[in-house]
């Protein structure tokens, strides 16, 4: 499997203006996603970097026919099958946004002050903080709603949460991408295979949960988080892992998603991020329920190679539960709480 299948069927770059302050590139279909980052060198000059998702350069763009005197050089290539990747290097500061227009991506060139990085900023670069990749799967999607009630359907909580966790990544320097960005089905395990082919460095699947019957209906409710246990596991057989009866992956690949190192970080990262959740939401929401840290097999933890985490937001059926997740005030205090619990993963601040 490769990454086109979750293409349309490649965007093309069509045309490409350099303006006085700004670079303009227009593409045959709407943009769908780009991920920004900074890579800054020993001699000063930093690379501003764009990664278009689904972008393809055809023959004949060149360029190298574009100069800027605050430029030293712009560069394009196709960083993988399903990333078009632009890079600006410069000596200058860049604290402007890029912009997404339709099928236009309109970068605003680096005009500031030069860029003096200071020591402590290097360190904290070398420690790569800003270069790892972040996996987010918006739980369910299309025909699959997820958990429903009251008209409140799991799928929409998960991509609204999983949007608004991708731009709080993004500003502490994290690489994000998701397994969707609207409300489509996408199968579980194209969802794990997108996190291994990119080589994510963490997983984390967003869920909203639903008691087993109206009449239960009050007894369920809290956060709760999952990590891979495979006790009383049938997925698993004769060192390949099964699913829907058929042996996906090599004895290689298995021993990488069930190996000890794996999970011992998944709990790591799941105990984490339950601590700075409940330290954020309790912060304005005393009675926030806690169910813990639990194991599971979940398709979603097991197919994956890096730590993985399946996180409950709360409970649907539940009155309280149900219409706080539908509060966008607390689904950011569900946000920092993530964001927070995964930059102190990284850390190592257990």
């Amino acid at each position: 499997m490769t990454h086109q299948t979750f293409a349309q069927s490649g965007n093309f770059l069509r045309k490409s203006e350099l303006h006085q302050n700004r670079l303009e590139l227009t593409f045959k279909y709407r943009i769908d996603e780009v991920n920004n980052f900074i890579i800054p060198s020993r001699l000063g000059v930093t690379k501003y970097v764009y990664d278009i998702k689904n972008g393809v350069l055809p023959k004949g763009i060149n360029f190298k026919r574009h100069q800027h005197p605050q430029v030293k050089a712009f560069r394009v290539g196709q960083n993988r099958t399903d990333i078009l990747r632009v890079v600006i290097e410069s000596t200058q500061q860049n604290q402007q946004k890029y912009t997404i227009v339709d099928n236009r991506l309109i970068i605003p060139l680096p005009l500031g002050k030069v860029l003096r990085f200071r020591s402590k900023n290097r360190k904290a670069l070398n420690r790569g903080y800003n270069k790892k990749k972040i996996v987010i799967d918006a739980g369910h999607g299309g025909r699959d709603n997820g958990a429903s009630f009251n008209g409140i359907k799991e799928k929409n909580i998960t991509l609204i949460i999983a949007k608004k966790l991708k731009a709080e990544l993004q500003k502490k320097g994290y690489r994000v991408y998701m397994t969707r960005q609207k409300d489509k089905y996408i199968a579980l395990e194209r969802r794990t295979e997108y996190a291994n082919k990119i080589g994510a460095d963490m997983f984390i699947s967003l869920h909203a949960n639903a008691a087993p019957s109206k009449k239960r209906a009050s007894k369920f409710k809290g956060i709760e988080i999952f990590y891979l246990s495979l006790a009383g596991t049938n997925r698993v057989k004769n060192g390949r892992i099964i699913f829907k009866g058929k042996s996906l992956y090599s004895k290689k690949d298995c021993k990488v998603m069930i190996s000890s190192k794996k999970i011992k970080k998944s709990r790591k990262l799941a105990w984490i991020v339950r601590k700075y959740m409940l330290r954020n939401l309790k912060r304005k929401y005393r009675n926030v329920e806690d169910n813990g840290v639990r194991k599971s097999d979940f398709w979603v933890l097991l197919g994956t190679k890096m730590p993985s985490i399946l996180v409950e937001t709360g409970y649907l059926t539940d009155k309280l539960e149900g219409k706080r997740l539908m509060n966008g005030y607390y689904q950011n205090l569900i946000v920092k709480g993530i964001s927070e619990g995964v930059l102190n993963y990284f850390r190592k601040r257990y």
